[in-house]
């Protein structure tokens, strides 16, 4: 739907837009996406491995408490802010409002 790759061999600045950067001995290649829509997949030989870990695993509600405790956003800002928990983006911001009972989220109701 949209996105493009693009193969750099020296390394330099990130155009606008990348979202993924894969390293490699010769060079590295990006992914550019300026709608968030491209979707990158991994395939391994070995499905028993873990790719990537999960984020959230080792993440005690206590942290999670101290750290919201620190910001002054709205409750799915803080959800969607990929610096404080990677993976969760709008949809599912809102389906954790709405599963929650709670209606912090004006574009989760309908």
């Amino acid at each position: 739907m949209t996105g493009r790759l693009l193969w750099q061999t020296a390394a330099g600045p990130l155009p606008p837009h990348t979202r993924l950067v894969v390293s490699f001995p010769s060079g590295r290649l990006l992914l550019i996406d300026p709608r968030r829509f491209a979707t990158f997949r991994v395939r391994a030989e070995a499905p028993s491995a873990a790719l990537i870990e999960n984020p959230l695993e080792g993440l005690p509600a206590g942290r999670l408490r101290e750290i919201a405790r620190t910001r002054r956003l709205p409750v799915k800002n803080f959800l969607m802010d990929q610096r404080l928990i990677a993976g969760i983006g709008n949809i599912y911001a809102c389906e954790i409002l709405h599963g929650r009972g709670t209606w912090f989220c004006p574009s989760c109701q309908g």
